[in-house]
This record gives C-alpha cells, sequence and structure tokens, in this order.
C-alpha cells in the first residue's frame, strides 16, 4: 500500500513539476494529498495561503470523472488493500488532466 501511494505521488508531482504549477505532493504512509500552495504548510498561516479555489476545482473535476475523495480542501487520500495499481494511477490520469485543462 505504501508503495503503490509513493508511486502516485510520484506521478502526480511529475505532473505538478513538468506544469510548474504552484502545488506539492505530502506523503504520511499509505495517505496521500496534493496541496495547492507553493511550500510545505507548516502552521495556519501557510495553510490560510493554500489556493482553495484549485483545490475545490480539483475535487469537482474528480468527481465528475469518477474519483470520490472526501471533501476538504487537501485533496487527501488512502490507498488501502482494496486498491490496485489501476485506481492509483486512474487517480493520476484524471489530475494529469486537470492539470492539463489548467494549463491550455
Amino acid at each position: 500500500m505504501i508503495v503503490r501511494n509513493t508511486r502516485l505521488l510520484a506521478e502526480c508531482q511529475s505532473i505538478i513539476d513538468e506544469a510548474g504549477l504552484p502545488a506539492h505532493t505530502v506523503q504520511f504512509g499509505a495517505k496521500g494529498c496534493i496541496t495547492w500552495a507553493p511550500q510545505q504548510i507548516r502552521n495556519y498561516r501557510d495553510y490560510k495561503a493554500t489556493d482553495f479555489d484549485l483545490a475545490f476545482a480539483q475535487w469537482i473535476h474528480g468527481i465528475n470523472r469518477g474519483v470520490l475523495l472526501p471533501p476538504g480542501l487537501d485533496e487527501q487520500w488512502l490507498i488501502s488493500m482494496m486498491h490496485t495499481e489501476a485506481d492509483a494511477m486512474f487517480y493520476a490520469e484524471v489530475f494529469s488532466d486537470f492539470v492539463a485543462s489548467l494549463t491550455r
């Protein structure tokens, strides 16, 4: 689970880096998220500087394509025993599609 999540986060971070977006990935074991801020979040002030509009747009984009994450502005997910490699990479594909629509 953790290895699969690491691959997913690496793919998402690669998409972010290639597009030059002010975002980054965060991993804690089998959990992960994309945060729409250029720097790591260290405190509440950093959190308030997050681009909440982009976070919401990404969440809606995912829902409209079958990626159902809990509502929240940090787009957290949990890779469980039930998730296949294809499931994880589907999230990366949907995220890539979202980034492509942002950068057109």
